[in-house]
């Protein structure tokens, strides 16, 4: 029974061999033979692309062979898929510094008289602030300072005088900004940035009769030969435009420069005293300052001993005149209205009050003190 049941089954080897027609077949199945064989003729059959038989490399998509690869240069793990990186941006630009621009044009601007208090003002700001930088901003504040002081008159008019005896004190304490030698020219600068400045300001007596004693001090400090100037600096005057000059070359102030300009600058604060002699109370320590000059007058060169001289000649000239008694217009000009008035009153034989000092007893004299 089980033969005849079997019986009419083919063998399974012959059953796996044979070739079901297509038209027998499932619907999905005989599309994907379809496309199989399409795609098999076509890989067998088509001939090589251009591109292949022109650089013998495979077309795009797929890896570069090793031997080509090693031929153009190129590393092995790179693809022609892969994007070829853009170059890096270019670096920024660095950036502006607009405390150096600044400076710069006080610097150009504060010799000129007419820019200089300006100019100074915003040299204090700057100063001020604390933001400098020794190296990139020291060497211009120091061509300002030097350069305020380089006109033929700097510190004559009030409001100038003000202005560079405040700039100089602020940048004596901002010392860290200027090298060693730049620091020695500044404080001899100072004594005309400050210290002239205060005699033609100050109406303290006390403050004036503390700065002449810094000047005598300075002056009996100096050598007592004087030296002259080597003609082998190549500069035109022991002065402001020295030491300018000097600036623009690099190159370093000889000591007989910065002594020359120190004793110009000592006459320049001893000849501030023509305008301050008018005031009383500054008259005796005018005569006491050039007094100690006249002392030490071998301590500076010929043309600067006629300065000396020539402040001698002054201070006579002023001293025979209180001699001989002033004048009605000059002894009035140094009081007050209540002064000139409390005078007449005194002197007065008919007391404007009536029954005191009618008699010419000056009684009213203890009313006006």
């Amino acid at each position: 029974m089980a033969s005849r049941l079997f019986g009419d089954l083919p063998e399974p080897s012959a059953a796996r061999g044979r070739e079901v027609p297509p038209s027998k077949r499932p619907r999905h199945e005989t599309v994907d033979s379809e496309v199989r064989e399409e795609v098999g003729e076509a890989g067998s059959s088509a001939p090589p692309s251009k591109e292949t038989q022109a650089t013998g490399t495979e077309p795009r998509g797929e890896t570069v062979p090793q031997e080509a690869a090693a031929e153009s240069g190129a590393p092995q793990w790179i693809t022609d898929d892969d994007e070829v990186p853009p170059p890096p941006p270019p670096p920024p630009p660095p950036p502006v510094d607009g405390i150096g621009l600044a400076l710069e044009k006080i610097a150009s601007h504060i010799p000129q008289p007419s820019k200089l208090v300006k100019a100074s003002r915003l040299l204090r700001q700057l100063l001020e602030q604390g933001t400098l930088d020794p190296e990139a901003h020291g060497p211009l504040v120091y061509r300002a300072l030097v350069g305020s002081l380089s006109g033929p008159a700097a510190g004559d008019e009030t409001p100038v005088a003000l202005e560079l005896s405040k700039v100089f004190t602020l940048a004596s304490k901002r010392g860290q900004l200027f090298s060693p030698s730049q620091r020695e020219v500044l404080e001899v600068l100072a004594l005309r940035g400050v210290l002239r400045s205060q005699l033609l300001t100050t109406d303290d007596s006390f403050q004036f009769n503390k700065v002449v004693a810094r000047l005598k001090e300075a002056v009996a400090g100096l050598p007592e030969e004087p030296a002259t100037l080597p003609e082998s600096e190549g500069v035109s005057e022991p002065g402001i435009a020295a030491l300018l000059e000097a600036d623009a070359k690099g190159a370093v102030i000889a000591a007989e420069v910065l002594e020359g300009v120190r004793r110009g600058h000592l006459l320049d604060c001893l000849e501030a005293g023509r305008v301050v002699y008018r005031l009383p109370w500054a008259r005796t320590s005018v005569d006491l300052l050039v007094d100690h000059f006249r002392q030490h007058v071998r301590r500076f060169l010929p043309a600067e001993q006629d300065r000396v001289a020539a402040m001698i000649v002054f201070v006579k000239e002023q001293r025979a005149a209180r001699r001989q008694g002033p004048s009605a217009k000059e002894s009035n000009r140094d009081t007050t209205s209540f002064e000139r008035v409390s005078a007449a009153w005194s002197q007065a034989t008919v007391s404007h009050r009536g029954k005191v000092g009618s008699g010419g007893d000056h009684k009213s004299e203890n009313w006006l003190g």
